[in-house]
């Protein structure tokens, strides 16, 4: 079946319109597309294309399980690779390098102001997360021409929110202490003060391999 570049592009608004997520459309997209060119049909064009996605996939309504099948994929995909990189830190040879930074970390802590480096953190580790989202997204539009929400929206989410509930969770516990007549904010222990800038820096760091790693993959695609 001839395809003309106006069926293609009505083709392509009406799967825009049916589906989601960008990844999941441009596959049904070049599947159906592919299937109009290779096989012969008869009857109008919206014909053939209701016949292709009832035969290959289940129907119109069954796309938003498929895209529900692969968002969840890439969910696990994207988490799984967060926590590879994350761990990363912790084994050979890179635990050395982050044994010693948390020894420097901590002899400079020790002459430094800890209740201002405390703020600073928490507010680094939960701005930054934000802020690369949202110049991913924008990039992301930039480089496909195509704002059309992406299977790894989520992941990004839900890495990006960890900071922030652990920051109501110390929200909770510091008010538990203020409460029980100390101040653990004001007057941190350097030990502990080292700890969490460490691992704050290594999420920070993680995330960014993460965020770099998206686009490597875009670009060699």
């Amino acid at each position: 079946m001839k395809i003309t570049s106006e069926q293609e592009t009505h083709l392509r608004k009406y799967l825009r319109d049916a589906m989601r997520y960008r990844e999941t459309c441009e596959e049904v997209y070049d599947h159906v597309l592919t299937a109009l060119q290779n096989r012969g049909y008869t009857g109008t064009f919206e014909e053939a294309v209701n016949q292709i996605l009832r035969e290959d996939f289940g129907g119109y309504d069954n796309l938003r399980q498929m895209e529900d099948d692969a968002k969840n994929a890439a969910v696990k995909s994207g988490i799984s690779k967060y926590l590879g990189f994350y761990m990363g830190y912790f084994k050979w040879p890179r635990l050395i390098y982050v044994l010693v930074y948390a020894a420097l970390i901590y002899l400079f802590f020790g002459y430094a102001r800890l209740a201002i480096i405390l703020e600073a953190m928490v507010a680094l580790t939960v701005i930054t997360p934000c802020v690369l989202s949202l110049m991913r997204y924008y990039q992301i539009g930039y480089r496909f021409g195509d704002t059309k929400r992406s299977v790894r929206d989520t992941v990004f989410a839900k890495i990006a929110i960890v900071p922030i509930r652990l920051f109501v969770l110390g929200t909770i516990l510091l008010t538990m202490s203020f409460a029980q007549g100390h101040n653990i904010w004001t007057d941190p222990h350097p030990i502990v003060v080292t700890i969490l800038f460490v691992l704050s820096n290594i999420y920070l760091r993680a995330f960014l391999e993460l965020y770099r790693d998206e686009f490597k993959i875009s670009l060699q695609a």
